[in-house]
Formats: structure tokens, C-alpha cells, sequence
């Protein structure tokens, strides 16, 4: 701004307007911010999505071990001190069998680890609850509605030996 005085004593103020750049470019220039934002946004949320699913993770195999843990310190604390002996093991083990416990080990795993799910989340454990219910109701109604269909034996029988006689 532009200050003057006049020869009667009054000031004038004169204004200078400095070139200002067009509303478009200063939109397009917070858009642009606005969208970068959002995408450093929703990067850190899936970053903190994968953390904590991978805490989960960790928390739930944490919980497995020290339940192992507990189990072999109570086994060691009540069993008696015991002499280990080593017997000779075959070289090869049958395919088979190592198939079998390979398969038995995963079936273990999974059921441990669903355990845990249903003791962490009491509504899972509910609803898993009331679907079994509901389940072994209508197995329960179909048991008891359902009746064969009877067919009468006796009757075919004479049937058949008429067609006998008749030939």
C-alpha cells in the first residue's frame, strides 16, 4: 500500500495490488496435497494393520509356548527324577508314518490355535456355541420326524407267486 498525504493534511492511502495467483492454481495445488495426504494415509493404515495382525500372530504363538512351557514345568515338578535311554531308532522312517504325524501335528496345530481364538473372543465362542445348539436341534427334529416309507412285503410276495402260477 501506497501512503500520501494531500495539502489538506489528510492521508490517502492508495492500494497496490500485488499480483496474486488464480484461485485454480492454489485449488489444484491443495487437491494435490490433499491426495498425497490420503495416500501417506492410507499406506500407514495398512502398514498398521499388518503390524498389529502380525502381533496377533506372535501373541497367539507367545500364549502356545508358554503354555507348553507351564505344562512341562508342572510334568517335571510332580514326575520323579527318571533315567533316559536311548534305543536305537531305524534309519528310515516308514513314509507313511511320518505322512501321519505330519498330518496329526497340523490337525493339533489348528485346533490349539482355534482354542486360543475362541478363549481370547468371547463372542465367537457364543456364536459358536449357539450354532452347535441350533445344529444338533434339527438333527434332533429330523430324527424324530421322519418315518421310512413302509412297504408291505407280503403282498409282493403273493403277487409274485400269481404271476408264477399264471405262466
Amino acid at each position: 500500500a501506497v501512503v500520501s498525504t494531500q495539502s489538506t493534511g489528510e492521508l490517502v492511502v492508495a492500494r497496490t495490488t500485488e499480483r496474486a495467483p488464480p484461485p485454480n492454481q492454489d485449488e489444484e495445488r491443495l487437491q494435490e496435497q490433499i491426495q498425497g495426504l490420503t495416500e501417506t494415509l492410507l499406506a500407514k493404515q495398512s502398514e498398521v494393520e499388518r503390524l498389529n495382525s502380525e502381533r496377533g500372530s506372535l501373541v497367539i504363538r507367545m500364549e502356545g509356548l508358554e503354555s507348553l512351557l507351564q505344562s512341562a514345568e508342572r510334568k517335571n515338578a510332580t514326575a520323579p527324577p527318571t533315567t533316559v535311554i536311548a534305543l536305537p531308532t531305524p534309519a528310515v522312517a516308514p513314509p507313511n508314518q511320518s505322512r501321519a504325524k505330519r498330518t496329526l501335528g497340523t490337525l493339533d496345530a489348528f485346533s490349539v490355535r482355534l482354542g486360543m481364538f475362541l478363549k481370547r473372543y468371547p463372542t465367537a465362542r457364543l456364536m459358536v456355541i449357539g450354532y452347535m445348539f441350533i445344529l444338533h436341534t434339527w438333527v434332533v427334529i429330523i430324527l424324530l420326524t421322519y418315518s421310512p416309507e413302509v412297504h408291505d412285503h407280503s403282498e409282493n410276495a403273493q403277487m409274485a407267486q400269481k404271476v408264477k402260477f399264471n405262466r
